[in-house]
């Protein structure tokens, strides 16, 4: 028998929903100092239930080339008043989308209004767009060069050692970079030349979003990250005073 009407109709041929991927969620090391990375995916964040559940620094996302990423402001106020120690980073946009400068002296500017504890970040990572957007080396020394000129001190470089590997350099010059380095290996990181290790690891995308105050309607896997050494190396990293 046909169907009856068009909702029928679309009823039968769709059938059920299915069944919501199921997430095996990491779970940190709780002997090392625990961060929470965030994107305009991952919304407005509770720092407070973050914080009782480990989290000692966020790094989030503050620029988009020139543009200034949603969520950035609330979420800086929201961990300054927690008293987590507050991060930031630039995603960086090919040059010819727009002037790589022109992104560092944009993001140097917008930090001494939200000034940050842990070094500023630029992102050098694949493009959204397709492989002719990523950026290159000297796309991304033509960030770092302004931006020191324009903060006062340089930057760190976000980075995974597939992306170094195909549009990094071995020169020794970027070892002075601090390194955020992204490598999903159970808290784990290989060598990447020309640095000797890191001093930032994103180690895990697949954190248990709520637990980690990520609203319900952010992302429920969450990015989590692990300073390299204790939290009182970690100030002094920062240039902070001990506790």
């Amino acid at each position: 028998m046909p169907p009856k009407n068009d909702k029928e109709k679309k009823k039968k041929k769709t059938g059920p929903a299915p069944a919501p991927v199921e997430i095996v969620f990491d779970q940190p090391d709780s002997a090392r100092v625990l961060g929470l990375s965030t994107s305009h995916w991952t919304g407005a964040v509770d720092w407070q239930v973050a914080k009782a559940n480990g989290v000692q620094f966020a790094i989030i996302k503050a620029k988009h080339g020139l543009n200034t990423a949603n969520f950035f402001k609330v979420n800086y106020q929201g961990a300054k008043d927690a008293g987590i120690l507050v991060g930031a980073y630039l995603w960086l946009l090919h040059p010819s989308i727009t002037s790589t400068g022109g992104q560092a002296r944009e993001f140097a500017k917008f930090l001494h209004d939200f000034p940050v504890d842990l070094p500023p970040f630029i992102d050098y990572e694949w493009s959204k767009s397709g492989k002719k957007f990523n950026p290159r080396i000297g796309d991304l020394w033509g960030c770092v060069v302004p931006f020191s000129e324009a903060y006062g001190k340089e930057p760190g470089i976000y980075t995974a050692p597939g992306y170094w590997n195909d549009h990094g350099s071995t020169n020794a010059l970027w070892s002075k970079f601090p390194l955020w380095l992204a490598q999903y290996n159970g808290g784990q990181a290989d060598p990447m030349p020309p640095w000797q290790g890191y001093d930032f690891l994103q180690w895990s995308e697949t954190g248990e979003g709520i637990k980690y105050g990520v609203p319900i309607t952010g992302e429920r896997a969450c990015e989590l990250n692990y300073w390299r050494g204790t939290r009182a190396e970690l100030l002094e990293f920062c240039g902070l005073p001990p506790e």
